[in-house]
Protein backbone atom coordinates (compact mmCIF):
# COMPACT_ATOMS: atom_id res chain seq x y z
CA UNK A 1 0.00 0.00 0.00
CA UNK A 2 2.80 2.55 0.91
CA UNK A 3 4.34 1.69 -2.71
CA UNK A 4 1.15 3.28 -4.27
CA UNK A 5 1.28 5.86 -1.95
CA UNK A 6 4.52 6.84 -2.97
CA UNK A 7 4.67 6.66 -6.58
CA UNK A 8 2.46 10.02 -7.68
CA UNK A 9 3.93 12.21 -4.98
CA UNK A 10 7.43 11.60 -7.66
CA UNK A 11 5.77 13.97 -9.43
CA UNK A 12 5.75 16.76 -7.07
CA UNK A 13 8.59 16.77 -5.97
CA UNK A 14 9.84 19.45 -8.04
CA UNK A 15 13.21 18.50 -8.78
CA UNK A 16 14.69 16.68 -11.76
CA UNK A 17 15.41 13.60 -9.55
CA UNK A 18 11.85 13.42 -8.39
CA UNK A 19 11.24 12.85 -12.36
CA UNK A 20 13.71 10.38 -13.03
CA UNK A 21 12.38 8.38 -10.72
CA UNK A 22 8.50 8.43 -11.71
CA UNK A 23 9.99 7.62 -15.14
CA UNK A 24 11.81 4.76 -14.10
CA UNK A 25 9.02 3.74 -11.72
CA UNK A 26 5.71 4.09 -14.31
CA UNK A 27 7.68 2.66 -16.90
CA UNK A 28 8.28 -0.86 -14.97
CA UNK A 29 5.37 -1.13 -13.22
CA UNK A 30 3.53 -0.70 -16.87
CA UNK A 31 5.82 -2.55 -18.65
CA UNK A 32 4.92 -5.87 -15.84
CA UNK A 33 1.34 -4.80 -15.92
CA UNK A 34 1.20 -5.27 -20.08
CA UNK A 35 3.23 -8.64 -19.59
CA UNK A 36 0.56 -9.64 -16.86
CA UNK A 37 -2.04 -9.32 -19.30
CA UNK A 38 -0.69 -11.13 -22.07
CA UNK A 39 0.28 -13.99 -19.66
CA UNK A 40 -2.91 -13.79 -18.35
CA UNK A 41 -4.81 -14.40 -21.65
CA UNK A 42 -2.64 -17.00 -22.45
CA UNK A 43 -3.64 -18.99 -19.79
CA UNK A 44 -6.89 -18.79 -19.39
CA UNK A 45 -7.48 -19.94 -23.05
CA UNK A 46 -5.08 -22.61 -21.93
CA UNK A 47 -7.69 -23.49 -18.95
CA UNK A 48 -10.89 -23.48 -21.64
CA UNK A 49 -8.95 -25.81 -23.40
CA UNK A 50 -7.62 -23.86 -26.63
CA UNK A 51 -4.04 -24.92 -26.69
CA UNK A 52 -1.41 -24.58 -29.91
CA UNK A 53 -0.12 -26.10 -32.59
CA UNK A 54 2.76 -24.62 -34.50
CA UNK A 55 0.32 -23.25 -37.26
CA UNK A 56 -1.74 -21.58 -34.49
CA UNK A 57 1.96 -20.15 -32.70
CA UNK A 58 2.81 -18.58 -35.34
CA UNK A 59 0.36 -17.81 -37.38
CA UNK A 60 -3.45 -17.53 -35.60
CA UNK A 61 -5.07 -18.82 -38.71
CA UNK A 62 -8.01 -17.37 -39.18
CA UNK A 63 -9.05 -16.16 -35.79
CA UNK A 64 -9.30 -11.88 -36.20
CA UNK A 65 -11.95 -10.15 -36.80
CA UNK A 66 -11.18 -6.77 -39.00
CA UNK A 67 -10.64 -4.37 -35.74
CA UNK A 68 -8.47 -6.54 -34.45
CA UNK A 69 -6.74 -7.02 -37.69
CA UNK A 70 -6.98 -3.08 -37.80
CA UNK A 71 -5.31 -1.85 -34.45
CA UNK A 72 -2.54 -5.15 -35.06
CA UNK A 73 -1.19 -3.72 -38.44
CA UNK A 74 -1.12 0.01 -36.83
CA UNK A 75 0.65 -1.18 -33.72
CA UNK A 76 2.94 -3.69 -35.40
CA UNK A 77 4.33 -0.96 -37.13
CA UNK A 78 3.90 1.74 -34.56
CA UNK A 79 6.80 0.94 -32.13
CA UNK A 80 8.58 3.62 -30.38
CA UNK A 81 10.66 4.30 -33.67
CA UNK A 82 8.14 6.27 -34.20
CA UNK A 83 9.08 8.98 -31.79
CA UNK A 84 12.28 9.07 -33.44
CA UNK A 85 12.46 8.52 -36.92
CA UNK A 86 9.97 10.85 -38.61
CA UNK A 87 10.83 14.26 -36.67
CA UNK A 88 14.21 13.59 -36.94
CA UNK A 89 13.76 12.79 -40.70
CA UNK A 90 11.35 16.05 -41.19
CA UNK A 91 14.05 18.56 -39.69
CA UNK A 92 16.26 18.19 -43.38
CA UNK A 93 13.23 16.76 -45.74
CA UNK A 94 10.79 19.15 -44.52
CA UNK A 95 7.15 18.95 -44.88
CA UNK A 96 7.20 16.87 -48.80
CA UNK A 97 9.45 14.34 -47.16
CA UNK A 98 6.88 14.35 -43.72
CA UNK A 99 4.31 13.80 -45.66
CA UNK A 100 5.42 10.97 -48.14
CA UNK A 101 6.51 9.69 -44.85
CA UNK A 102 3.75 9.20 -43.44
CA UNK A 103 1.48 8.32 -46.83
CA UNK A 104 4.57 5.43 -47.44
CA UNK A 105 4.47 3.81 -44.16
CA UNK A 106 0.93 2.96 -44.43
CA UNK A 107 1.12 1.56 -48.34
CA UNK A 108 3.09 -0.84 -47.50
CA UNK A 109 0.44 -2.57 -45.47
CA UNK A 110 -2.29 -2.19 -48.01
CA UNK A 111 -0.47 -3.38 -50.75
CA UNK A 112 0.89 -6.69 -48.51
CA UNK A 113 -3.27 -7.55 -47.93
CA UNK A 114 -3.85 -7.29 -51.52
CA UNK A 115 -0.58 -9.97 -52.01
CA UNK A 116 -1.86 -11.76 -49.00
CA UNK A 117 -4.98 -12.74 -50.21
CA UNK A 118 -3.65 -14.10 -53.51
CA UNK A 119 -1.25 -16.11 -51.27
CA UNK A 120 -4.09 -17.59 -49.65
CA UNK A 121 -6.21 -18.45 -52.05
CA UNK A 122 -3.50 -20.16 -54.38
CA UNK A 123 -0.91 -21.34 -51.48
CA UNK A 124 -3.06 -22.44 -48.81
CA UNK A 125 -1.05 -24.28 -46.60
CA UNK A 126 2.09 -21.71 -46.27
CA UNK A 127 2.23 -20.29 -42.79
CA UNK A 128 4.79 -17.37 -43.60
CA UNK A 129 6.17 -15.23 -46.48
CA UNK A 130 9.66 -17.51 -46.58
CA UNK A 131 7.34 -20.30 -46.53
CA UNK A 132 5.69 -19.16 -49.97
CA UNK A 133 8.71 -18.56 -51.32
CA UNK A 134 10.02 -22.01 -50.73
CA UNK A 135 7.17 -23.52 -52.58
CA UNK A 136 7.31 -20.95 -54.85
CA UNK A 137 11.29 -20.73 -56.22
CA UNK A 138 12.55 -23.73 -54.39
CA UNK A 139 14.65 -24.59 -50.89
CA UNK A 140 18.00 -22.04 -51.59
CA UNK A 141 15.70 -19.02 -52.85
CA UNK A 142 13.69 -19.71 -49.74
CA UNK A 143 16.50 -19.71 -47.36
CA UNK A 144 18.19 -16.40 -49.01
CA UNK A 145 14.82 -14.62 -48.40
CA UNK A 146 14.71 -16.53 -44.63
CA UNK A 147 18.22 -14.58 -44.39
CA UNK A 148 16.76 -11.28 -45.69
CA UNK A 149 14.07 -11.67 -43.50
CA UNK A 150 15.76 -12.27 -40.11
CA UNK A 151 18.52 -9.37 -40.95
CA UNK A 152 15.20 -7.05 -41.82
CA UNK A 153 13.67 -7.34 -38.70
CA UNK A 154 15.88 -8.34 -36.47
CA UNK A 155 17.25 -4.69 -37.47
CA UNK A 156 13.98 -3.44 -36.70
CA UNK A 157 14.12 -5.06 -33.11
CA UNK A 158 17.27 -3.27 -32.71
CA UNK A 159 15.85 -0.43 -33.66
CA UNK A 160 13.52 -0.69 -31.37
CA UNK A 161 15.52 -1.44 -28.55
CA UNK A 162 17.48 1.29 -28.90
CA UNK A 163 15.15 3.99 -29.40
CA UNK A 164 13.89 3.03 -25.87
CA UNK A 165 17.78 3.17 -24.60
CA UNK A 166 18.34 6.13 -25.71
CA UNK A 167 15.11 7.79 -24.49
CA UNK A 168 16.67 6.89 -21.04
CA UNK A 169 19.82 7.88 -21.28
CA UNK A 170 19.60 10.76 -22.95
CA UNK A 171 15.98 12.46 -22.16
CA UNK A 172 15.40 10.84 -18.86
CA UNK A 173 19.57 10.64 -17.88
CA UNK A 174 20.41 7.67 -16.71
CA UNK A 175 22.00 4.26 -18.22
CA UNK A 176 20.05 3.11 -20.66
CA UNK A 177 20.30 -1.02 -19.90
CA UNK A 178 17.80 -1.51 -17.26
CA UNK A 179 14.59 -0.62 -19.62
CA UNK A 180 16.22 -2.64 -22.49
CA UNK A 181 16.77 -5.68 -20.34
CA UNK A 182 13.49 -5.26 -19.01
CA UNK A 183 11.85 -5.28 -22.20
CA UNK A 184 13.62 -8.13 -23.80
CA UNK A 185 13.12 -10.60 -20.84
CA UNK A 186 9.42 -9.24 -20.52
CA UNK A 187 8.49 -9.93 -24.30
CA UNK A 188 10.47 -13.32 -24.63
CA UNK A 189 8.75 -14.68 -21.88
CA UNK A 190 4.92 -13.75 -23.13
CA UNK A 191 5.53 -14.54 -26.72
CA UNK A 192 7.55 -17.82 -26.03
CA UNK A 193 4.58 -18.73 -24.03
CA UNK A 194 1.70 -17.44 -26.11
CA UNK A 195 2.63 -16.94 -29.86
CA UNK A 196 1.27 -14.39 -32.59
CA UNK A 197 -2.51 -14.50 -30.70
CA UNK A 198 -1.11 -13.02 -28.02
CA UNK A 199 0.82 -10.23 -29.49
CA UNK A 200 -2.62 -9.91 -31.79
CA UNK A 201 -4.49 -9.27 -28.67
CA UNK A 202 -1.52 -6.48 -27.03
CA UNK A 203 -1.46 -4.63 -30.03
CA UNK A 204 -4.90 -3.44 -28.47
CA UNK A 205 -3.29 -2.04 -25.59
CA UNK A 206 -0.41 -0.49 -27.68
CA UNK A 207 -2.67 1.24 -30.23
CA UNK A 208 -4.03 2.83 -27.29
CA UNK A 209 -1.00 3.83 -25.76
CA UNK A 210 0.27 5.30 -29.09
CA UNK A 211 -3.24 7.59 -29.21
CA UNK A 212 -2.84 8.42 -26.20
CA UNK A 213 0.79 9.80 -26.47
CA UNK A 214 -0.26 11.52 -30.09
CA UNK A 215 -3.38 12.98 -28.13
CA UNK A 216 -1.52 14.38 -25.29
CA UNK A 217 1.90 16.14 -27.22
CA UNK A 218 -1.13 17.57 -29.00
CA UNK A 219 -3.28 19.73 -26.80
CA UNK A 220 0.06 20.59 -24.62
CA UNK A 221 1.77 21.85 -27.83
CA UNK A 222 -1.71 23.54 -28.72
CA UNK A 223 -2.25 24.90 -24.86
CA UNK A 224 1.98 25.92 -24.01
CA UNK A 225 3.45 26.26 -27.33
CA UNK A 226 4.35 29.90 -27.78
CA UNK A 227 7.60 30.25 -29.22
CA UNK A 228 8.57 32.62 -31.87
CA UNK A 229 8.64 31.03 -35.44
CA UNK A 230 11.04 33.00 -37.93
CA UNK A 231 11.36 32.30 -41.29
CA UNK A 232 11.22 28.98 -42.44
CA UNK A 233 13.87 27.43 -44.50
CA UNK A 234 14.47 25.75 -47.42
CA UNK A 235 14.58 22.46 -46.06
CA UNK A 236 12.00 23.17 -43.85
CA UNK A 237 9.57 23.52 -46.55
CA UNK A 238 9.35 26.34 -48.27
CA UNK A 239 11.88 25.52 -51.35
CA UNK A 240 11.36 22.07 -50.74
CA UNK A 241 15.20 20.77 -51.58
CA UNK A 242 16.47 17.62 -53.19
CA UNK A 243 15.66 15.83 -49.82
CA UNK A 244 11.57 16.76 -50.33
CA UNK A 245 11.76 15.83 -53.98
CA UNK A 246 13.62 12.84 -53.54
CA UNK A 247 11.09 11.17 -51.22
CA UNK A 248 8.84 10.97 -53.85
CA UNK A 249 10.92 8.28 -54.90
CA UNK A 250 12.57 7.26 -51.92
CA UNK A 251 10.30 6.43 -48.91
CA UNK A 252 7.60 4.59 -51.14
CA UNK A 253 10.39 2.28 -52.16
CA UNK A 254 12.12 1.77 -49.29
CA UNK A 255 9.24 1.26 -46.36
CA UNK A 256 7.61 -1.00 -48.83
CA UNK A 257 10.62 -3.28 -49.65
CA UNK A 258 11.41 -3.17 -46.31
CA UNK A 259 7.45 -4.42 -45.32
CA UNK A 260 7.54 -7.40 -48.25
CA UNK A 261 11.02 -8.73 -46.14
CA UNK A 262 9.24 -8.57 -42.76
CA UNK A 263 7.09 -11.46 -41.48
CA UNK A 264 5.66 -8.89 -38.40
CA UNK A 265 3.45 -7.59 -41.68
CA UNK A 266 2.60 -11.25 -43.30
CA UNK A 267 1.64 -13.06 -40.10
CA UNK A 268 -1.82 -10.55 -39.85
CA UNK A 269 -2.68 -12.18 -43.45
CA UNK A 270 -2.88 -15.70 -42.32
CA UNK A 271 -4.66 -14.58 -38.80
CA UNK A 272 -7.39 -12.28 -40.15
CA UNK A 273 -10.91 -14.63 -40.19
CA UNK A 274 -11.63 -13.81 -43.97
CA UNK A 275 -11.04 -11.75 -47.17
CA UNK A 276 -13.52 -8.51 -45.98
CA UNK A 277 -11.34 -8.76 -42.38
CA UNK A 278 -8.13 -8.48 -43.92
CA UNK A 279 -8.97 -5.35 -46.66
CA UNK A 280 -10.91 -3.22 -43.51
CA UNK A 281 -8.19 -4.36 -41.27
CA UNK A 282 -5.37 -3.24 -43.71
CA UNK A 283 -7.60 0.20 -44.65
CA UNK A 284 -8.00 1.00 -41.01
CA UNK A 285 -4.38 0.47 -40.51
CA UNK A 286 -3.04 2.26 -42.76
CA UNK A 287 -5.55 5.16 -41.86
CA UNK A 288 -3.88 5.15 -38.43
CA UNK A 289 -0.46 4.59 -39.87
CA UNK A 290 -0.36 7.91 -42.08
CA UNK A 291 -2.07 10.32 -39.28
CA UNK A 292 -0.33 9.18 -36.74
CA UNK A 293 3.53 9.45 -38.37
CA UNK A 294 2.61 12.57 -39.73
CA UNK A 295 1.82 14.12 -36.36
CA UNK A 296 5.19 13.25 -34.51
CA UNK A 297 7.04 14.24 -37.63
CA UNK A 298 5.31 17.28 -37.64
CA UNK A 299 6.22 17.84 -33.31
CA UNK A 300 9.53 17.55 -34.34
CA UNK A 301 9.43 19.45 -37.54
CA UNK A 302 7.71 22.42 -35.06
CA UNK A 303 10.44 22.67 -33.01
CA UNK A 304 13.52 22.86 -35.95
CA UNK A 305 11.05 25.57 -36.77
CA UNK A 306 11.25 27.23 -33.20
CA UNK A 307 14.96 26.78 -32.85
CA UNK A 308 14.73 24.27 -29.93
CA UNK A 309 16.78 22.02 -32.08
CA UNK A 310 20.78 22.99 -32.28
CA UNK A 311 23.72 20.86 -33.35
CA UNK A 312 23.90 19.63 -29.59
CA UNK A 313 20.47 18.18 -29.76
CA UNK A 314 20.70 14.41 -29.85
CA UNK A 315 19.24 13.69 -33.67
CA UNK A 316 16.83 10.98 -31.87
CA UNK A 317 14.90 13.64 -29.41
CA UNK A 318 14.28 16.16 -32.12
CA UNK A 319 10.29 15.33 -30.95
CA UNK A 320 10.79 15.58 -27.40
CA UNK A 321 12.12 18.85 -28.25
CA UNK A 322 8.58 20.54 -28.24
CA UNK A 323 8.22 19.85 -24.22
CA UNK A 324 10.68 22.15 -23.35
CA UNK A 325 9.41 25.56 -21.94
CA UNK A 326 11.05 29.16 -23.12
CA UNK A 327 13.74 28.65 -19.55
CA UNK A 328 14.95 25.52 -20.85
CA UNK A 329 18.35 25.86 -21.81
CA UNK A 330 19.39 25.35 -25.82
CA UNK A 331 20.72 22.06 -24.56
CA UNK A 332 18.37 20.88 -22.22
CA UNK A 333 16.88 17.70 -22.62
CA UNK A 334 16.31 15.78 -19.32
CA UNK A 335 12.97 15.26 -18.02
CA UNK A 336 11.76 17.97 -16.18
CA UNK A 337 7.98 17.94 -15.91
CA UNK A 338 5.14 15.51 -15.56
CA UNK A 339 4.31 15.38 -19.35
CA UNK A 340 7.67 14.21 -20.02
CA UNK A 341 7.19 11.37 -17.60
CA UNK A 342 3.79 9.92 -19.15
CA UNK A 343 5.58 10.11 -22.53
CA UNK A 344 8.39 8.23 -21.64
CA UNK A 345 6.03 5.74 -19.73
CA UNK A 346 3.61 5.73 -23.19
CA UNK A 347 6.82 5.41 -25.67
CA UNK A 348 7.69 2.20 -23.39
CA UNK A 349 4.33 0.82 -23.69
CA UNK A 350 4.33 1.25 -27.43
CA UNK A 351 8.13 -0.32 -27.54
CA UNK A 352 6.64 -3.52 -25.98
CA UNK A 353 4.32 -4.15 -28.15
CA UNK A 354 5.83 -3.54 -31.27
CA UNK A 355 9.09 -5.67 -29.82
CA UNK A 356 7.02 -9.07 -29.40
CA UNK A 357 5.61 -8.27 -32.99
CA UNK A 358 8.99 -8.31 -34.34
CA UNK A 359 9.44 -11.60 -31.79
CA UNK A 360 7.12 -13.49 -33.63
CA UNK A 361 7.52 -12.41 -37.34
CA UNK A 362 10.99 -13.53 -36.90
CA UNK A 363 10.03 -17.00 -35.30
CA UNK A 364 7.45 -17.57 -38.09
CA UNK A 365 10.54 -17.21 -40.66
CA UNK A 366 12.43 -19.61 -39.30
CA UNK A 367 9.41 -22.03 -38.75
CA UNK A 368 8.34 -22.07 -42.64
CA UNK A 369 11.86 -23.41 -43.16
CA UNK A 370 12.89 -25.40 -40.39
CA UNK A 371 10.03 -26.35 -38.10
CA UNK A 372 7.13 -26.88 -40.24
CA UNK A 373 4.99 -30.11 -39.03
CA UNK A 374 7.04 -29.94 -35.76
CA UNK A 375 5.86 -29.50 -32.34
CA UNK A 376 5.48 -25.73 -30.82
CA UNK A 377 8.00 -26.71 -27.79
CA UNK A 378 10.81 -25.58 -30.68
CA UNK A 379 9.20 -22.17 -31.40
CA UNK A 380 9.80 -20.89 -27.92
CA UNK A 381 13.04 -21.66 -28.00
CA UNK A 382 13.98 -19.85 -30.99
CA UNK A 383 12.53 -17.05 -29.62
CA UNK A 384 14.97 -16.87 -26.91
CA UNK A 385 17.39 -17.84 -29.49
CA UNK A 386 17.02 -15.14 -31.80
CA UNK A 387 16.27 -12.19 -29.66
CA UNK A 388 19.32 -12.47 -27.06
CA UNK A 389 21.90 -11.46 -29.43
CA UNK A 390 19.68 -8.17 -30.96
CA UNK A 391 19.29 -6.80 -27.15
CA UNK A 392 22.68 -7.70 -26.55
CA UNK A 393 23.51 -5.81 -29.54
CA UNK A 394 21.33 -2.66 -28.85
CA UNK A 395 23.47 -1.75 -25.54
CA UNK A 396 25.71 -0.44 -28.15
CA UNK A 397 22.86 2.56 -29.07
CA UNK A 398 23.35 2.79 -32.78
CA UNK A 399 21.73 5.61 -34.51
CA UNK A 400 18.21 5.00 -35.52
CA UNK A 401 18.26 6.36 -39.19
CA UNK A 402 20.95 4.42 -39.84
CA UNK A 403 20.19 1.13 -39.01
CA UNK A 404 17.02 1.60 -40.98
CA UNK A 405 18.99 2.93 -43.73
CA UNK A 406 20.89 -0.23 -43.55
CA UNK A 407 17.84 -2.70 -43.97
CA UNK A 408 16.11 -0.78 -46.60
CA UNK A 409 18.96 -0.60 -49.07
CA UNK A 410 19.57 -4.57 -48.53
CA UNK A 411 15.54 -5.37 -48.94
CA UNK A 412 15.07 -2.43 -51.90
CA UNK A 413 17.80 -4.34 -53.73
CA UNK A 414 16.07 -7.67 -53.29
CA UNK A 415 12.34 -7.13 -53.51
CA UNK A 416 11.43 -6.52 -56.70
CA UNK A 417 12.39 -10.21 -57.99
CA UNK A 418 10.87 -11.97 -55.20
CA UNK A 419 7.26 -10.22 -55.43
CA UNK A 420 7.72 -11.27 -58.83
CA UNK A 421 6.93 -14.46 -58.07
CA UNK A 422 3.01 -13.72 -57.17
CA UNK A 423 2.29 -13.04 -61.27
CA UNK A 424 1.04 -15.82 -63.11
CA UNK A 425 0.60 -14.00 -66.31
CA UNK A 426 2.16 -15.17 -69.51
CA UNK A 427 5.67 -15.78 -69.33
CA UNK A 428 5.81 -16.66 -65.54
CA UNK A 429 7.81 -19.27 -65.95
CA UNK A 430 10.68 -17.13 -66.39
CA UNK A 431 10.70 -15.77 -63.15
CA UNK A 432 12.97 -18.66 -61.44
CA UNK A 433 14.45 -19.41 -58.50
CA UNK A 434 18.21 -18.73 -59.87
CA UNK A 435 17.09 -15.39 -61.31
CA UNK A 436 15.67 -14.17 -58.09
CA UNK A 437 19.09 -14.73 -56.23
CA UNK A 438 21.35 -13.26 -58.90
CA UNK A 439 19.50 -10.24 -59.45
CA UNK A 440 19.05 -9.83 -55.85
CA UNK A 441 22.80 -10.47 -55.19
CA UNK A 442 23.67 -8.49 -58.48
CA UNK A 443 21.92 -5.17 -56.64
CA UNK A 444 23.74 -5.78 -53.40
CA UNK A 445 26.76 -6.45 -55.17
CA UNK A 446 26.79 -3.16 -57.19
CA UNK A 447 25.38 -0.72 -54.59
CA UNK A 448 28.06 -1.94 -52.48
CA UNK A 449 30.84 -1.48 -55.35
CA UNK A 450 29.28 2.35 -55.93
CA UNK A 451 29.50 2.86 -51.90
CA UNK A 452 33.30 2.57 -51.74
CA UNK A 453 33.90 4.35 -55.21
CA UNK A 454 32.10 7.25 -54.57
CA UNK A 455 33.65 10.68 -53.16
CA UNK A 456 30.90 12.21 -52.06
CA UNK A 457 31.90 14.28 -48.24
CA UNK A 458 29.98 12.71 -45.46
CA UNK A 459 28.51 10.26 -47.70
CA UNK A 460 28.07 8.10 -44.35
CA UNK A 461 25.43 10.80 -43.20
CA UNK A 462 23.62 10.18 -46.68
CA UNK A 463 20.14 8.89 -46.38
CA UNK A 464 18.37 6.41 -48.73
CA UNK A 465 17.11 9.44 -51.01
CA UNK A 466 21.00 9.55 -52.54
CA UNK A 467 19.45 6.11 -53.80
CA UNK A 468 17.90 7.40 -56.35
CA UNK A 469 20.91 8.56 -58.25
CA UNK A 470 22.59 4.69 -58.25
CA UNK A 471 22.03 2.95 -60.88
CA UNK A 472 22.57 -0.57 -59.03
CA UNK A 473 19.12 -0.70 -58.28
CA UNK A 474 18.70 -0.73 -62.22
CA UNK A 475 20.99 -2.57 -63.72
CA UNK A 476 20.56 -5.95 -62.38
CA UNK A 477 16.94 -5.73 -63.39
CA UNK A 478 17.98 -5.34 -66.92
CA UNK A 479 19.70 -8.75 -66.22
CA UNK A 480 17.50 -10.47 -64.64
CA UNK A 481 15.15 -11.52 -67.67
CA UNK A 482 18.38 -13.04 -69.59
CA UNK A 483 19.44 -14.99 -66.37
CA UNK A 484 15.85 -16.53 -65.64
CA UNK A 485 15.53 -17.41 -69.42
CA UNK A 486 18.57 -19.62 -69.02
CA UNK A 487 18.39 -21.33 -66.58
CA UNK A 488 15.08 -22.45 -67.42
CA UNK A 489 16.52 -23.58 -70.30
CA UNK A 490 17.33 -27.23 -69.92
CA UNK A 491 20.81 -26.57 -70.81
CA UNK A 492 21.58 -25.44 -67.35
CA UNK A 493 19.55 -28.44 -65.78
CA UNK A 494 22.84 -29.15 -63.40
CA UNK A 495 22.80 -25.31 -61.48
CA UNK A 496 18.87 -25.83 -61.38
CA UNK A 497 19.17 -28.92 -59.23
CA UNK A 498 20.69 -26.33 -56.62
CA UNK A 499 17.45 -25.08 -56.47
CA UNK A 500 15.45 -27.88 -56.05
CA UNK A 501 14.09 -28.77 -52.72
CA UNK A 502 15.86 -31.33 -51.48
CA UNK A 503 14.81 -35.14 -51.25
CA UNK A 504 16.94 -37.05 -48.53
CA UNK A 505 13.40 -36.48 -45.83
CA UNK A 506 16.38 -35.98 -42.74
CA UNK A 507 14.94 -34.05 -40.20
CA UNK A 508 16.74 -31.07 -41.14
CA UNK A 509 14.04 -30.00 -43.93
CA UNK A 510 10.14 -30.48 -43.58
CA UNK A 511 8.19 -33.24 -45.81
CA UNK A 512 6.78 -31.08 -48.37
CA UNK A 513 9.92 -30.00 -49.88
CA UNK A 514 10.00 -33.44 -51.78
CA UNK A 515 6.95 -32.64 -53.18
Amino acid sequence: NHFFVLLPLFLFLGMADGYVISSYVFTIFFLLLFAGYSVFYTHSRRRAGKDTNLSDFVAARGTMSAWLIGFSYYASAMGAWAVVSPSSYASYAGLLGLSMYALSSGLPIVIVAALGHWLQRRYPNVVSFSDFVGQRFGWLTQIFTCVLTLLNMAIALLAEYTTMGTIFNTFVGTEPYTVIVLVAILTMCYTAYGGLEVSIVTDRLQALASILLISLLFFYCVATFRHELPPLSNDLGVGYDISGYSSIFSMPASLTASTIYSEAIWSRVWASEDRRALRNGALVGFTGLVVAIFLLGFGGWLACWAGLVDETTDTNLYLLQVLRDQASGPTSGTVCSWIGVAVVVLAAIMNEGAVDSLQNGLVASVSGVLLKGRGVGLARVMVLLLNIPVAAVALKNYNILQLFLLSNLVTCCCAAPVAMGVYTGPGWEYVTGPGVVISSLGAIFWLSLYGCLDTTPNKADMSFSTGMYVPPFVLPRVCVTFLSHHFKSRDSSRLRSVFRPPTCGTCCWPPYFTR
